[in-house]
């Protein structure tokens, strides 16, 4: 089982994005059907034998999901640059565009992001090398956020997510994960698609001392191989 988590790879058929934040544009090779990937990917683990190990393996993170469109839409509207030398980290990141963005707009800060997915380290290089932007600029470790533990050596001006709530048991769990990367006096930025816990994870942030002014925006997304709008919740935290 292990073995598999560590190790597994395919060869997806993919796509490149172009996609524009501000002044900013990005290459993002993505998969080019997410419905075909996981057809891949069944047979194949099928024949390894662990066809169980779907669910866990489903490569949700290689498509550009609305709320991290949104997620980076709103970090380029804020005046980050003049915050001097921020330490950021992105949780769930996929395919890291947030970060991918701030990679490419701000300098003399400190990036980190973590997936638990296997083959997330895969696409994070290939869409580093496209941008430009040199692989020693992020530090990526293979890390479940729920599993994360408070490290008072480990903590992070910024910490962001997008569309990381879509189990019951998240809300409380992505609380304490948050808040446990935090600084005393960073924030936190989770972007949600309007999923059924988000606001059970809004009470569990207002109850360990973190407000917000939540926002809907309107983005896009690809939906059939066309562009549609989608609303998507914005949720800025600071502590109270």
């Amino acid at each position: 089982m292990a073995s598999i988590l560590t190790n597994f790879a395919m060869e997806y058929k993919t796509q490149v994005f172009n996609e524009s934040f501000g002044t900013v544009s990005l290459e993002i090779e993505a998969l080019e059907s997410l419905d075909d990937a996981i057809d891949a990917l069944f047979d194949d683990l099928e024949k390894r034998g662990c066809p169980e190990e779907l669910e866990r393996l489903s490569p949700y993170f290689g498509v550009i999901w609305p709320s991290a469109r949104a997620l980076t839409d709103y970090l380029s509207t804020l005046s980050l640059r003049t915050r001097g030398a921020l330490r950021v980290l992105e949780v769930g990141c996929g395919l890291a565009i947030p970060t991918l963005y701030l990679l490419k707009t701000l300098t003399l800060c400190r990036f980190r992001a973590t997936d638990f997915h296997p083959e997330v380290s895969r696409f994070l290089s290939r869409n580093l090398e496209r941008n430009g932007i040199p692989s020693d600029a992020l530090e990526y470790v293979m890390e479940n956020w729920a599993e994360i533990q408070a490290d008072e050596t480990r903590k992070f001006d910024l910490v962001i997510g997008s569309d990381v709530l879509y189990e019951s048991k998240h809300p409380r769990e992505l609380a304490d994960a948050l808040l446990a990367r935090t600084r005393r006096g960073g924030e936190v930025i989770v972007t949600d698609p309007g999923r059924p816990y988000l606001q059970s994870f809004q009470d569990e942030m207002r109850a360990r001392g973190w407000v917000c002014d939540p926002r809907v925006v309107t983005t896009v997304a690809i939906e059939q191989g066309n562009r549609v709008p989608k609303d998507v919740f914005i949720l800025h935290f600071k502590s109270a």
